[in-house]
């Protein structure tokens, strides 16, 4: 008799079979899920170890159109919490009645002065975005020498009423630029002549402007272009304007003395020192950061060119500069204040966009927090 093969062994049999298939099917799929887990807990552990906590300051660096914008949008904001504080100094142009009268306008009409120096900072903003770009100064692309020349600008309140600063900075920007151009190049003569042609232009207005001329003969020696026909064309451009100037006030003004003029501007003195505590908390603060930015600078600057490392020593010894010049002159401390931000925003820029690593990303915050707490402190201190 042929066997059944739907007997009861053989059904038996075929229970069995199904039962260790899926016995096994578990078992493979329980390993794979487990390789699956220790791979994801082997990469959060390598996560703790590097740093959970990763701030990308990708946006900031080179931010789309909109973010940029946004940006922008808040930092004007920013900019117009002034009208919480009274303005604490004015700068006086008794020597330049023409100057003076149209300075004590722009003093009494807050709003006007405002949107003028506004303007003038986001055009000298753009300017220091070209040469950090035209020069490279900076080997990748960043956006925050732009952002935070803007946003120093705009947490310092009594800058805004000084429109002719912010149109002497310009001036300034623009001479950097020629200068720049010089680089290994002991015959250009116009360069060397322009440039100091425009520095001392704005020495026509604030007459201490003129300690930046040496600057110059110093970036000449750092650039290898220093020679006699480059320092007689500075020379030149020095004086051009200034005997113009002096001539014209002569004929104007029969009783003009050009010594009680520079007697009055080149009043020395220590102007922080009258300065409320905060805003020399806030200085020191900043000087902070600057030294650190430093030290960053010169652990990534044998990565750059030659040319780049003349460009970077050359804005060092110009932020040096106007920094002293700032505390020197009684009168030009606000004055200066521009002056300080433009190489400021270069040289704290350069580590921070190329350095990837935490600390100076934390430093990035660290400075925005001090920014925003010194407007805040103002604001409650005037209300």
């Amino acid at each position: 008799m042929p066997k059944n093969p739907f007997g009861i062994k053989n059904f038996c049999r075929l229970r069995f079979d199904g039962l260790f298939v899926i016995v096994y099917f578990c078992k493979n799929f329980h390993k794979k899920l487990s390789k699956k887990a220790f791979k994801r807990t082997n990469i959060s552990n390598n996560t703790l170890k590097k740093g959970i906590l990763k701030i990308d300051l990708r946006n900031y660096i080179v931010p789309s159109i909109p973010f940029a914008l946004l940006l922008m949008a808040f930092i004007v904001a920013l900019w117009f919490t002034d009208i919480f504080t009274p303005i604490t100094f004015a700068y006086d142009f008794a020597d330049k009645q023409p100057v003076n009268n149209l300075n004590n306008y722009f003093a009494s009409h807050k709003l006007m002065s405002n949107i003028l120096s506004l303007l003038l900072t986001g055009f000298n903003a753009y300017l220091i975005g070209l040469l950090n770009n035209r020069f490279t100064i900076i080997r990748a692309r960043s956006f925050l020498p732009v952002l935070f020349f803007i946003f120093l600008l705009s947490c310092w309140h009594d800058t805004h009423s000084l429109v002719f600063s912010h149109a002497s900075l310009t001036l300034f920007i623009l001479a950097i630029f020629v200068f720049f151009s010089a680089y290994h190049n002991n015959l250009a003569t116009e360069q060397a002549f322009l440039s100091s042609l425009l520095i001392a232009t704005a020495s026509l207005i604030f007459e201490p402007l003129i300690f930046l001329i040496p600057i110059l003969w110093i970036g000449f020696i750092l650039f290898r272009s220093l020679s006699f026909r480059m320092l007689l064309a500075t020379l030149i451009g020095v004086l051009t304007p200034w005997l113009i100037y002096i001539t014209a006030r002569t004929y104007l003004q029969f009783d003009f003395l050009i010594s009680n003029q520079i007697q009055s501007s080149f009043q020395i003195g220590l102007p922080v020192l009258n300065r409320p505590i905060n805003e020399i908390i806030y200085l020191s603060g900043l000087f902070i950061i600057f030294i650190i930015s430093i030290i960053g600078i010169y652990t990534e600057i044998n990565n750059d060119s030659l040319k780049t490392r003349a460009y970077i020593h050359f804005i060092i010894i110009l932020a040096l500069a106007a920094f002293i010049l700032s505390m020197l002159f009684m009168r030009f401390f606000y004055v200066f204040l521009p002056f300080v931000a433009m190489p400021f925003a270069i040289l704290v820029s350069y580590p921070i966009t190329l350095k990837k690593n935490n600390f100076y990303r934390i430093l990035f915050i660290i400075f925005v927090l001090i920014n925003l707490t010194y407007v805040a402190s103002n604001i409650y201190q005037n209300n």
